[in-house]
């Protein structure tokens, strides 16, 4: 068939444009296309008609750029699934012809009335993609009997109509790689407004069936392994096509003893040869050990790695029940925190708000435990309900009490994106979450972020006192304050009273006035609020140091500085300090640098030149 004659396949896979610049290369999609194409039937008669679609634009714009569509997949998730719908609904309005076909996480399995609320959709195709796409196209070509393939379920005149369970791809080397078979060449040359990050799969599969997850259910307990080989040959093309970050979409990377750690070798034996990636971030084993540890080292070194997280979630014995998780023992907690400080490594800590059996003062008391560890970066997400976790049956709400909300994301390029988020629940009232959710937000904001770090631990070590009494303190003592900090405090709360979570905290929104714009009245404040409570003769000096040390983009370093106390041997000497810090990076700006911090970048280096000066 001559080429003009094939017929023409299109596929989207909307990314999230964080920070206005890094984006993600559409992995999902180009593996399911890379799969199909390896068919010579189905080289006879399809073509790829144009690149993968992954940067929202205007519809319209996107509209102009499509052409006689015979076939159209779509990869979903909460993040594009609106937009998507509005895309996929105009296509078929204009194309009748088209087939549409969706998948990805967003598919519910169970609404039996999906086609009748999207019935611009023809078919869509549950858990894995790869071979149900390529039996689609075939059969697209023959008769249309779609009840012949496993795993999906079909637009049967707006009822659906299912086609029984999906079989699991047992052999990952039979699928083909998109970075190797060329068809994401061109990609960063063609995007040169954005920085492009790219997934690398390992293995699939996840233990573990957390019930606020669906990634066991989508992809089943049992891991299943690509090989070495084509791992190597994506690292090296990552490297070649100078991509910025490394996303590994493995859900315990670690977990493999002897393959996870050649890999974070190949990594680093790539970052020297072509100078990219430049980081790594992965879903790190969920209970970590001294491998770990030894691999982040590794990555560290080389400049390598975004981030060392435990995925904790809670602290709290009835809420790990509750959501069917087991964490590491706390002696083993202590230890690995510790070897990774001596390792000059920042673990991230994730927490999840208003799990069922989660309580305010239970909640509030184990985040601020943490903060003893001065390595620690905490993380805390709101809870949200995904289409096919455990955690959206009807019964297991009912049994915990979850009440949940259509929230707004952030992510809102040209049509709005929602998600459900939990709450409250049998546990803890809107009225105690709301309230946790604030103090939580101030604790982040000032120790996870560094803007007071330095001064609550100097305070908390004076005074004799705990993290919670200090923040709980300072909260206090804001609401009874005028200024910027006041106002950004209100207008915080006056967020999340109003349930919206993106902007109270995803947006980060009050970085730049607190870390940059107005930094001088924010600390003339701060310093003010902390002295009504924790008078000390060196609060001026600690909050010089914290001024400096926590980098200041207005700020021109290395900077040295006199102190009448040795703040960094915690002795009462005079001292001339330097400061030292390499700035944003590769960020377009300072909150996005703040941001997008998972392991302390905040900090600034700093050394004592001299003593007794």
């Amino acid at each position: 068939m001559s080429e003009e004659n094939l017929k023409r396949v299109y596929f989207a896979q909307f990314s999230i444009i964080v920070e206005d610049q890094f984006v993600l290369l559409p992995y999902s999609a180009a593996t399911v296309w890379a799969y199909a194409q390896s068919f010579q039937e189905i080289q006879s008669n399809y073509k790829l008609a144009a690149d993968i679609l992954f940067v929202k634009r205007p519809i319209d714009e996107i509209m102009e750029k499509i052409e006689n569509p015979d076939v159209f997949g779509f990869s979903t998730y909460v993040w594009n699934s609106n937009y998507t719908d509005v895309l996929a609904k105009k296509i078929k309005e204009k194309y009748p012809d088209c087939l549409i076909v969706y998948g990805g996480p967003q598919i519910s399995n169970e609404d039996e009335k999906l086609f009748l609320k999207k019935p611009w959709v023809d078919i869509c195709v549950h858990q894995e993609g790869e071979i149900a796409f390529k039996e689609i196209l075939l059969e697209n070509l023959k008769e249309k009997k779609w009840d012949n393939i496993a795993g999906l379920s079909y637009n049967d005149n707006k009822k659906r109509s299912k086609t029984g369970p999906s079989v699991r791809i047992k052999d990952l080397n039979s699928l083909r790689s998109p970075y190797l078979d060329g068809i994401f060449d061109g990609y960063v040359e063609k995007n040169p407004e954005y920085t492009l990050n790219a997934i690398l799969e390992t293995n699939r599969g996840c233990p573990y069936r957390c019930t606020f997850c669906d990634w066991g259910s989508s992809t089943f307990s049992k891991l299943t392994q690509f090989d070495l080989s084509r791992i190597y040959g994506e690292l090296e093309w990552m490297g070649k096509n100078k991509i910025d970050c490394v996303v590994n979409a493995d859900s315990n990377f670690g977990i493999l003893k002897k393959k996870d750690p050649e890999i974070v070798d190949k990594l680093v034996e790539t970052k020297e040869k072509y100078s990219y990636p430049r980081l790594f971030t992965t879903n790190w084993a969920k209970n970590n050990n001294e491998l770990s540890i030894e691999m982040a080292v590794k990555l560290n070194k080389a400049g390598l790695l975004r981030k060392f997280a435990i995925a904790l979630q809670s602290l709290d014995e009835t809420v790990l029940s509750n959501i069917k998780r087991r964490n590491m023992k706390l002696n083993n907690f202590d230890h690995l925190v510790n070897l990774a400080k001596k390792n000059d490594i920042t673990v991230m800590i994730e927490l999840i708000m208003t799990l069922p059996g989660e309580t305010y003062e239970g909640w509030i008391q184990n985040y601020c435990k943490l903060l003893k560890y001065d390595n620690l970066y905490i993380e805390s997400y709101p809870l949200s309900v995904l289409a096919n976790s455990e955690m959206n049956n009807l019964k297991y709400k009912e049994v915990h009490g979850l009440q949940t909300t259509r929230v707004k994301l952030p992510f809102n390029d040209y049509v709005d994106e929602y998600e459900h988020m939990v709450l409250s629940t049998k546990t803890m009232s809107w009225e105690d979450a709301s309230q946790a959710w604030i103090f939580t937000w101030l604790v982040r904001s000032m120790h996870s972020y560094g803007f007071l770090y330095y001064v609550c631990n100097f305070i908390v070590k004076e005074f004799q006192i705990g993290y919670y009494e200090f923040y709980k303190a300072i909260e206090e003592e804001i609401q009874k304050s005028s200024g910027l900090i006041k106002d950004i405090y209100k207008k915080q709360k006056k967020l999340i009273n109003e349930k919206k979570f993106s902007e109270f905290y995803l947006t980060n929104w009050w970085i730049d006035p607190v870390g940059e714009k107005s930094r001088k009245q924010f600390y003339e404040e701060m310093k003010e609020i902390v002295g009504r409570k924790f008078d000390h003769p060196l609060l001026n000096e600690i909050f010089d140091f914290q001024n400096i040390a926590c980098y200041n983009p207005n700020e021109n370093y290395p900077i040295q500085k006199k102190f009448s106390y040795n703040f960094i041997t915690d002795k009462q000497e005079p001292c001339l300090v330097e400061f030292r810090h390499g700035g944003i990076e590769n960020h377009k700006s300072y909150k996005s640098y703040i941001s997008l911090n998972r392991s302390g970048r905040w900090k600034t280096k700093f050394n004592p030149i001299s003593q007794n000066v």
